[in-house]
């Protein structure tokens, strides 16, 4: 069985916060949410687009929103957090759900401000 170059591709592809925040629907058409570090490509998704409940997370970090229940605006690209044991079983899964309805089209890379 061989190794589908063009999906490795994709999966290999990082973006950091500033590019995430491009692909939101309304600055580019493709709308991407970060969970635990992972970018999915939510696009079908109604509730991901401009007016869907779940909108303020496309282009955005979801991590901890997700982990916490959070639909807070003050809450989305939190990255300074811990979690405690059942957030981190809330976390791990809602990216089990997304992972499998949504195409994985990178990782989220953070860097510091040096």
């Amino acid at each position: 069985m061989g190794v589908d170059c063009s999906k490795q591709a994709m999966t290999d592809r990082t973006f950091s916060l500033a590019e995430l925040s491009q692909y939101n629907g309304v600055i580019r058409q493709e709308i991407y949410l970060a969970v635990d570090g992972i970018v999915f490509d939510v696009t079908n998704a109604e509730f991901y687009r401009p007016g869907g409940g779940y909108h303020l997370f496309a282009g955005n970090d979801a991590t901890f929103c997700l982990a916490t229940m959070s639909l807070d605006a003050k809450n989305v690209g939190k990255m300074d957090f811990d979690l405690d044991d059942e957030q981190k079983t809330v976390l791990a899964d809602w990216v089990k759900k997304l992972s499998s309805k949504y195409p994985i089209v990178g990782r989220l890379i953070l860097t510091s401000g040096l």
